[in-house]
């Protein structure tokens, strides 16, 4: 009796010491470990209600207890989830990206165990990585060093400047010219003196110190196929000392040249000339105080043909000379319209060309000349 008396009491003293505690600062420690009667409670009501079981929708979700009970432990034993359709799934994506090596290798892999009717974009991919890693890196050739059979042979490397050989120039000091429309212009003016013994080249001429001012004038089209020339030219002499000169000349020469195809060419010229007659003329006048004017104006038209190394040519020629009057020293003039006229030809011509630099040729010529007055000033 006295056993069972002193077990109640120590079995009692924890909790009275417990719910002494709690009256000084029973709220921190309740709100911290609780009373000792709520566990008990819990396991008491644990007890009574047992938690549901989970019941699986499918099959195979969870081991069969029976199953798991018969186990083999051995290590042939096949694994409990051999009958899961999903246990070869692979893991889930964690969101990063392979390294190039994997990546390599998965492509690999592929190209070997797919077999596609034809190339695709992966497989070409893929063979075109594994081509990267297995071949062997070659220096690229200089630009140099490349031939291509197709490039024209003349498109060739240019030297330096500095190496290149540049063409003879015959004129290096000649003018540039100034470019009009599609001619270039080219125009100069010289000057200069002359000493000479017989200043008018007459029988009784003297000496005499000439001033000497020309001015001229070249125009050379700039076309593809055809070609045109002008030549213009102006000169005036005049005396500084000795015998009294004072002359002038004016001429003009025009020539067009047109390509007509098939070695086949057409020319045309065009010429004028104004100047004094010269005193060596069988047909001068003597005691005139200076020598009349001639002038001349003609024009020509031809065709050439080559045949392969020879050479054909045919011309037709028209020239029209006008003498001025004659002023005489002792006054008057004398008139040499008697002398006017007209002079017609025919020109042939033949050759053979030799080499590039020589073409030995025959020319024959025929023509007539057509005076404007049938009677001259001697009847």
């Amino acid at each position: 009796m006295l056993c069972m008396t002193a077990a109640a009491v120590l079995w009692a003293l924890p909790a009275t010491a417990q719910e002494s505690t709690s009256g000084s600062n029973g709220a921190d420690i309740l709100g911290l470990r609780g009373t000792r009667a709520q566990p008990a409670q819990q396991a008491a009501t644990a007890q009574q209600d047992p938690p549901p079981q989970y019941d699986p929708a499918s099959t195979g979700a969870i081991p069969d207890p029976a199953t798991a009970e018969n186990a083999d432990d051995s290590l042939f034993s096949l694994p409990a989830n051999a009958d899961d359709p999903f246990a070869d799934a692979p893991p889930p994506d964690s969101g990063r990206r392979p390294s190039t090596a994997l990546r390599r290798t998965a492509a690999r892999n592929t190209v070997g165990e797919i077999a596609a009717p034809g190339p695709t974009r992966e497989n070409l991919r893929a063979e075109a990585v594994d081509q990267d890693v297995n071949m062997p890196v070659e220096r690229e050739p200089t630009i140099d060093t490349l031939e291509n059979p197709l490039i024209d042979q003349r498109a060739e490397r240019v030297q330096a400047i500095e190496r290149l050989r540049r063409p003879h120039d015959e004129r290096p000091f000649a003018p540039v010219g100034i470019r009009a429309g599609s001619f270039i212009l080219r125009p100069s003016l010289e000057q200069g003196m002359t000493a000479t013994s017989n200043a008018s080249v007459s029988h009784d001429g003297s000496s005499a110190v000439l001033s000497e001012t020309t001015l001229r004038l070249n125009a050379v089209s700039d076309w593809s196929r055809h070609a045109a020339t002008i030549d213009a030219y102006g000169n005036l002499r005049r005396s500084l000392s000795g015998e009294d000169l004072k002359e002038s000349r004016i001429g003009v020469d025009a020539r067009l040249d047109l390509d007509l195809g098939n070695e086949l060419r057409g020319f045309g010229t065009l010429n004028y000339l104004r100047r004094p007659e010269s005193a060596s003329s069988p047909a001068a006048i003597a005691g005139t105080l200076s020598q009349p004017v001639v002038q001349t104006v003609g024009g020509s038209l031809g065709l050439e043909k080559d045949v392969g190394k020879a050479r054909f040519g045919i011309a037709g020629r028209l020239e029209h000379d006008i003498y001025g009057d004659a002023e005489l020293s002792t006054g008057g003039s004398v008139s040499q319209k008697d002398r006017d006229s007209t002079l017609a030809a025919l020109t042939l011509r033949g050759g053979y060309e030799i080499s590039p630099a020589l073409t030995p040729f025959l020319e024959a010529e025929v023509g007539r000349r057509q005076y404007d007055q049938k009677v001259d000033s001697n009847g």
